[in-house]
Protein backbone atom coordinates (compact mmCIF):
# COMPACT_ATOMS: atom_id res chain seq x y z
CA UNK A 1 0.00 0.00 0.00
CA UNK A 2 1.28 3.38 -0.74
CA UNK A 3 1.82 5.59 1.95
CA UNK A 4 0.31 8.97 0.59
CA UNK A 5 2.54 10.97 3.64
CA UNK A 6 5.73 9.85 1.85
CA UNK A 7 6.83 9.20 -1.42
CA UNK A 8 8.23 6.13 -3.24
CA UNK A 9 11.68 7.11 -2.10
CA UNK A 10 11.02 7.93 1.76
CA UNK A 11 11.33 11.47 1.24
CA UNK A 12 8.98 14.16 2.91
CA UNK A 13 5.83 14.25 0.62
CA UNK A 14 5.85 16.76 -2.39
CA UNK A 15 3.34 18.93 -3.92
CA UNK A 16 1.69 16.13 -5.65
CA UNK A 17 1.40 14.13 -2.92
CA UNK A 18 -0.26 16.43 -0.74
CA UNK A 19 -2.69 17.13 -3.15
CA UNK A 20 -3.41 13.55 -3.50
CA UNK A 21 -3.67 13.48 0.31
CA UNK A 22 -5.94 16.14 0.32
CA UNK A 23 -8.41 14.49 -2.73
CA UNK A 24 -8.08 11.00 -0.65
CA UNK A 25 -9.29 13.11 2.83
CA UNK A 26 -12.28 15.28 1.01
CA UNK A 27 -13.43 11.90 -0.86
CA UNK A 28 -13.46 10.30 2.93
CA UNK A 29 -14.62 13.25 4.18
CA UNK A 30 -17.52 13.53 1.86
CA UNK A 31 -18.71 10.01 2.40
CA UNK A 32 -18.81 10.12 6.45
CA UNK A 33 -21.52 13.24 5.98
CA UNK A 34 -24.55 11.69 7.16
CA UNK A 35 -27.74 13.36 7.72
CA UNK A 36 -30.88 11.05 9.39
CA UNK A 37 -29.09 7.84 7.89
CA UNK A 38 -29.46 8.74 4.60
CA UNK A 39 -26.10 10.58 2.96
CA UNK A 40 -25.98 14.21 1.66
CA UNK A 41 -23.50 15.64 -0.56
CA UNK A 42 -21.27 17.72 2.08
CA UNK A 43 -22.50 21.63 0.59
CA UNK A 44 -25.63 20.63 1.79
CA UNK A 45 -24.94 19.86 5.38
CA UNK A 46 -23.62 22.09 8.16
CA UNK A 47 -24.05 20.76 11.13
CA UNK A 48 -23.88 23.39 14.46
CA UNK A 49 -24.73 24.17 17.95
CA UNK A 50 -24.98 27.80 17.50
CA UNK A 51 -24.98 29.82 14.36
CA UNK A 52 -24.60 33.58 14.98
CA UNK A 53 -25.09 35.50 11.74
CA UNK A 54 -23.14 39.18 12.17
CA UNK A 55 -23.71 42.80 10.38
CA UNK A 56 -20.81 44.65 9.17
CA UNK A 57 -20.04 46.26 12.44
CA UNK A 58 -20.10 43.00 14.15
CA UNK A 59 -23.03 42.81 15.92
CA UNK A 60 -25.36 39.72 16.08
CA UNK A 61 -28.12 39.75 14.43
CA UNK A 62 -29.59 36.41 14.00
CA UNK A 63 -28.88 33.58 17.11
CA UNK A 64 -29.65 30.09 16.38
CA UNK A 65 -28.93 27.24 17.99
CA UNK A 66 -29.95 24.86 20.83
CA UNK A 67 -30.12 25.59 24.19
CA UNK A 68 -29.12 22.95 27.71
CA UNK A 69 -33.03 22.65 28.29
CA UNK A 70 -33.21 21.02 24.73
CA UNK A 71 -35.13 24.04 23.46
CA UNK A 72 -34.04 25.54 20.05
CA UNK A 73 -34.78 28.81 17.90
CA UNK A 74 -34.01 31.44 16.10
CA UNK A 75 -33.49 34.88 17.45
CA UNK A 76 -33.69 38.46 15.86
CA UNK A 77 -31.56 40.80 17.24
CA UNK A 78 -31.65 44.88 16.09
CA UNK A 79 -28.24 47.06 15.77
CA UNK A 80 -28.91 47.87 19.53
CA UNK A 81 -28.16 43.72 20.32
CA UNK A 82 -31.88 43.61 21.44
CA UNK A 83 -33.87 40.34 20.95
CA UNK A 84 -36.82 41.94 18.71
CA UNK A 85 -38.52 38.18 17.36
CA UNK A 86 -37.98 34.95 18.90
CA UNK A 87 -39.35 31.66 17.41
CA UNK A 88 -38.62 28.54 17.99
CA UNK A 89 -39.76 24.87 20.08
CA UNK A 90 -38.88 25.09 24.09
CA UNK A 91 -37.88 21.64 25.89
CA UNK A 92 -41.95 20.81 26.19
CA UNK A 93 -42.38 20.54 22.08
CA UNK A 94 -43.97 23.64 22.21
CA UNK A 95 -43.56 25.79 19.14
CA UNK A 96 -43.55 29.60 20.17
CA UNK A 97 -43.22 33.22 18.40
CA UNK A 98 -42.50 36.06 20.32
CA UNK A 99 -42.42 39.83 19.27
CA UNK A 100 -41.10 42.31 21.46
CA UNK A 101 -41.19 46.14 21.38
CA UNK A 102 -38.61 48.32 21.65
CA UNK A 103 -39.12 48.49 26.00
CA UNK A 104 -38.04 45.20 26.08
CA UNK A 105 -40.33 43.71 27.61
CA UNK A 106 -44.18 44.40 26.06
CA UNK A 107 -44.72 42.02 23.39
CA UNK A 108 -46.67 39.72 21.92
CA UNK A 109 -46.33 35.50 22.63
CA UNK A 110 -48.17 32.99 20.02
CA UNK A 111 -47.74 29.50 21.12
CA UNK A 112 -48.60 26.22 20.17
CA UNK A 113 -48.09 23.11 22.35
CA UNK A 114 -48.28 19.93 21.60
CA UNK A 115 -51.80 19.28 23.04
CA UNK A 116 -53.42 20.72 20.49
CA UNK A 117 -54.33 24.11 21.50
CA UNK A 118 -53.36 27.55 20.40
CA UNK A 119 -52.62 30.45 22.21
CA UNK A 120 -51.85 34.55 21.91
CA UNK A 121 -50.86 36.40 24.81
CA UNK A 122 -50.49 40.35 24.12
CA UNK A 123 -48.32 42.09 27.43
CA UNK A 124 -47.07 45.00 28.75
CA UNK A 125 -43.20 46.42 29.86
CA UNK A 126 -43.42 43.93 33.03
CA UNK A 127 -45.38 40.87 31.47
CA UNK A 128 -48.56 41.46 33.99
CA UNK A 129 -50.95 43.56 31.88
CA UNK A 130 -52.23 41.50 29.28
CA UNK A 131 -54.85 40.30 26.62
CA UNK A 132 -54.82 36.57 26.71
CA UNK A 133 -56.41 34.36 24.21
CA UNK A 134 -57.12 30.73 23.87
CA UNK A 135 -58.24 27.71 21.82
CA UNK A 136 -58.20 24.73 23.41
CA UNK A 137 -58.13 21.55 21.62
CA UNK A 138 -61.75 20.21 22.66
CA UNK A 139 -62.85 23.30 20.94
CA UNK A 140 -63.33 25.70 23.84
CA UNK A 141 -62.18 29.38 23.53
CA UNK A 142 -61.70 32.15 25.74
CA UNK A 143 -60.51 35.87 26.05
CA UNK A 144 -58.59 37.02 29.97
CA UNK A 145 -58.28 40.86 30.20
CA UNK A 146 -55.70 41.17 33.35
CA UNK A 147 -54.69 43.76 35.15
CA UNK A 148 -51.21 45.94 35.77
CA UNK A 149 -50.56 43.62 38.57
CA UNK A 150 -50.80 40.09 36.77
CA UNK A 151 -54.52 39.17 38.01
CA UNK A 152 -57.31 37.93 35.31
CA UNK A 153 -60.08 40.90 36.11
CA UNK A 154 -62.09 39.77 33.24
CA UNK A 155 -62.94 36.58 31.09
CA UNK A 156 -64.92 35.60 28.24
CA UNK A 157 -65.23 32.05 26.86
CA UNK A 158 -67.19 29.78 25.19
CA UNK A 159 -67.43 25.94 26.46
CA UNK A 160 -66.85 23.29 24.26
CA UNK A 161 -70.34 22.72 23.82
CA UNK A 162 -71.06 25.96 23.26
CA UNK A 163 -72.59 27.59 26.17
CA UNK A 164 -71.11 30.93 27.24
CA UNK A 165 -68.72 32.74 30.05
CA UNK A 166 -68.42 35.57 31.22
CA UNK A 167 -66.40 36.15 34.43
CA UNK A 168 -65.10 38.93 36.47
CA UNK A 169 -62.63 38.97 39.28
CA UNK A 170 -61.63 41.00 42.34
CA UNK A 171 -57.64 42.39 42.53
CA UNK A 172 -56.96 39.18 44.67
CA UNK A 173 -58.72 36.50 41.33
CA UNK A 174 -61.58 35.76 43.31
CA UNK A 175 -64.89 35.57 41.45
CA UNK A 176 -66.61 38.55 41.48
CA UNK A 177 -69.70 38.37 39.29
CA UNK A 178 -70.72 35.79 37.00
CA UNK A 179 -73.04 37.02 34.17
CA UNK A 180 -72.98 34.17 32.29
CA UNK A 181 -72.09 30.40 32.92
Amino acid sequence: MVNPLRSDRGKPPSTQMCARLVLVVSISFNGLFLLGGSQARREDVGVFKTLIMRDDQGNARLVAGTRPDGSFGFSLLDGKRRERIHFGIDADDRAALTLYDLAEGAGIIITVPKDGSSNVLMSDTQDKGSIALSVLANGSAGVNLSDREGQVRLHLGVRADGSPQIRSHEPDGKLQKQLLD
